[in-house]
């Protein structure tokens, strides 16, 4: 041993120098999870998945969002009380692939989240197997007809035997000497046809598609700190749920159903699909050409436009601004000043009236209504329809009153001091200014 060590002086120092390289390296890979996690500055996923398919990651404040999916499915973001976001995306088939990026340029840092199928080269997998199915089933399909072909080749040969070992046969069955072979009839088009093949299921639990891909849906999950700030989530069929943020929500939507709730303010476009829009303590702004929009307790003032579809508002702060073309408009509960316009509609208007307030409700071709609380403040109405009536159950001080003609009637009146103004008009529907029962009243406090 001694000699060992006196031929090898160095040995123990380097042996102690490799356990603290060692040492200092589990260290590092074991810190390095963490370090990813706050590295906003590389381009590169700044996240961790793990084996369930959990990415989470630190939002530093002023840090953007984006979401998306590469399939038709549901979008769910929920603002909590972290500063780190998780994302989650699930299919039928289980745990699906969250793609990531960081982007950081002159505008700030944004992190992407967009739902993708887990298995790289999805399409391509898909593609392959519908290419083997059919190569196979032509396989198949040949090596049948071969197998036919044969088989009507032996029985000429056989026929050809027979008339052969029996002269007594009709001469159209002789074949005479030095003429060629008759040849074997063609197969006829059924016969020809290529037998359809039932695909096996994939060891993965996935269904194997036959001759048509079938693309299953993706919802992606996203919890993200209440103060982030979402980037325009763009979609064409996928469903939009956000809630729980204090920040700005902008959605533009194809064929989507799109529910905002307790969010800071609200931008929703879609060209077909239902509008939720609820405890906004912002602007809300909602333009959809088909489909219904139900607004509740926004904070500040909305502005709707439909094509086609109801609407119905409740529980509003600010001034309303509401378009329809085809679809009824119900208003309860409005703290603004109200400007309704319907084509071939309903217009129905229930709550308190402020003292200086303005209300213009308008309907071509349909009802127009208010409902007012049982004391309120002091209006000036002036109520016409053109071919419609005019009624109004409130004791009112006339002013005008034509509403026994034929045609173009119209009533003036006042209530109270006469502060606020009400317009209410139809060209081809009935005008109505109620009373509301105690009960019909909502309390949007």
């Amino acid at each position: 041993m001694r000699k060992f060590l006196s031929i090898h002086p160095l040995i123990l120092p380097l042996a102690a120098m490799l356990c603290f390289v060692a040492a200092v390296g589990r260290v590092i890979v074991t810190a390095r999870p963490s370090l990813a996690v706050q590295d906003v500055r590389t381009a590169e996923p700044a996240s961790v998945q793990d084996d369930s398919g959990l990415v989470s990651f630190k939002l530093p404040r002023g840090a953007k969002v984006a979401v998306g999916n590469r399939t038709t499915g549901r979008i769910t973001v929920i603002g909590w009380d972290r500063d780190t976001v998780e994302a989650r995306a699930v299919s039928e088939s289980g745990i699906e692939y969250v793609r990531t990026r960081v982007n950081t340029d002159s505008s700030g840092t944004s992190f992407s989240l967009k739902a993708d199928y887990a298995a790289e080269g999805f399409l391509t997998e898909r593609l392959d197997e519908m290419k083997a199915l059919i190569l196979n089933s032509h396989k198949r399909g040949t090596e049948r007809l071969e197998r036919r072909l044969k088989e009507s080749e032996a029985k000429r040969e056989e026929r050809e035997a027979r008339s052969a070992a029996a002269p007594n046969n009709s001469p159209a069955s002789v074949v005479a000497p030095g003429s060629p072979a008759p040849s074997a009839p063609p197969a006829s088009p059924a016969q020809q046809q290529i037998p359809s093949i039932t695909p096996p299921d994939r060891s993965d639990g996935l269904r194997s598609p036959s001759f048509v891909m079938h693309r299953q849906e993706i919802h992606l999950e996203v919890k993200v700190p209440r103060y982030a700030e979402i980037e325009v989530i763009e979609v064409y069929r996928s469903d939009v749920e956000v809630s729980g943020v204090e920040t700005h929500v902008a959605v533009n939507g194809g064929k989507s159903t799109i529910k905002l709730n307790n969010v800071g303010s609200a931008e929703v476009r879609t060209k077909s699909g239902a509008v939720e829009v609820g405890e906004v303590r912002g602007l809300v702004d909602v333009i959809t050409t088909s489909g219904s929009i139900a607004v509740r307790k926004a904070g500040s003032d909305v502005r709707v436009i439909s094509i086609s579809g109801n609407v119905e508002i409740r529980c509003v702060r600010g001034r309303v601004n509401v378009g329809n073309t085809d679809g009824s408009i119900r208003l309860v509960g409005i703290g603004g000043d109200i400007d309704a316009t319907t084509t071939g509609s309903d217009i129905r208007f229930t709550g308190d009236i402020r003292k200086d307030g303005r209300y213009h409700l308008k309907s071509m071709s349909g009802l127009v209504e208010m409902f007012l609380s049982s004391t309120p403040a002091g209006f000036t109405a002036v109520l016409s329809s053109y071919r419609g009536t005019v009624e109004a159950t409130l004791p009112l001080r006339i002013a005008q009153n034509t509403i026994n003609d034929p045609i173009n009637r119209r009533l003036v009146g006042r209530y109270g001091n006469g502060q606020a103004h009400l317009t209410l008009d139809s060209f081809d529907g009935n005008v109505k200014l109620n009373k509301a029962a105690p009960a019909a009243t909502e309390d949007c406090r």
